[in-house]
């Protein structure tokens, strides 16, 4: 009887210390969305060139590793609507150009037209990092 409550104690302490690695884990991703969902707003601010992106990519890099360590949570859904909204940032050269040739209409339609994109793209990042977080704060609670 004794030998079967060691057993057992030792069996609920492995178990309660995973569980206590996997919080402290998704604690760590939770608090890189948050620094993603504040540089997002940083960003919105702004029409992003490249350059403004450094903060970003490696926040990506941390989310596509939490992506890993918890498939069922939607990081990758962040990570796509990041990388779709890296798409919509205006060149070196464009923004060079903008600065040099603000009365140039090709150049001003082009960077309006992307910061546009921006915006739309920005409001989908926003969205899968709302709901990263609330399944995060979800399973946290437990």
């Amino acid at each position: 009887m004794t030998a079967i409550g060691i057993v057992l104690t030792a069996v609920l302490a492995f178990v309660l210390r995973w569980f206590d690695k996997r919080a402290k884990l998704l604690e760590q991703d939770g608090a890189v969305v948050v620094r993603l969902s504040a540089e997002v707003n940083r960003l919105a601010k702004k029409t992003a060139t490249e350059d403004d992106l450094g903060e970003i990519k490696e926040l990506l890099s941390l989310l596509k590793q939490a992506e890993r360590r918890f498939p069922r949570i939607p990081f990758g859904t962040i990570v796509a609507t990041v990388e779709v909204y890296e798409k919509a940032v205006i060149s070196e050269e464009c923004a060079k150009a903008l600065k040099r040739v603000l009365a140039n209409r090709k150049f001003v339609d082009e960077a309006l037209k992307l910061s546009r994109e921006q915006g739309v793209r920005l409001a989908a990042v926003r969205a899968a990092i709302e709901t990263v977080q609330r399944i995060i704060d979800r399973k946290l609670r437990r």
